[in-house]
């Protein structure tokens, strides 16, 4: 009674039969595979980004103000926007002292820079800064 219940399963679960007209399609697009090929400088560059991806270690706090900086912003507008997103959850608000201190260690991991101006420090990401500088284009 087992063998027959599994042989009946087999027969429901059958793959459909294909027309020739199918099969000759199916084959037209199993022979247009391709194979992209990356030039040289394309590779460097990529295994480069690859390396420099692995390098980079980031603490939830340095990645969160790394993401609100799209554009430049004052000390006190990052720590109001940063402050924003823990009050509704009920964690301990960051002072700004703190805050200047998670700058200063994406600062020294090259991912924001600091402009002095009217005697107030901006903050902005690097990558936004050279995106100003060099124009749009990505990788």
């Amino acid at each position: 009674m087992e063998e027959e219940r599994k042989k009946s399963e087999k027969e429901e679960f059958r793959e459909p039969e294909l027309s020739d007209f199918e099969k000759k399609e199916i084959s037209k697009f199993q022979g247009m595979r391709t194979k992209v090929q990356i030039s040289e400088d394309e590779k460097k560059r990529l295994e480069e980004l690859a390396r420099a991806a692995e390098e980079i270690k980031l603490t939830n706090d340095e990645a969160t103000v790394l993401d609100m900086l799209t554009r430049r912003k004052f000390l006190d507008q990052i720590v109001r926007e940063f402050n924003l997103a823990l009050r509704p959850l009920g964690k301990p608000l960051y002072s700004p002292e703190k805050i200047k201190e998670i700058l200063n260690s994406l600062e020294d991991k090259k991912q924001v820079k600091k402009i002095t101006v009217n005697e107030k420090e901006v903050w902005i990401s690097t990558e936004h800064y050279s995106e100003k500088l060099f124009g749009t284009d990505r990788l």
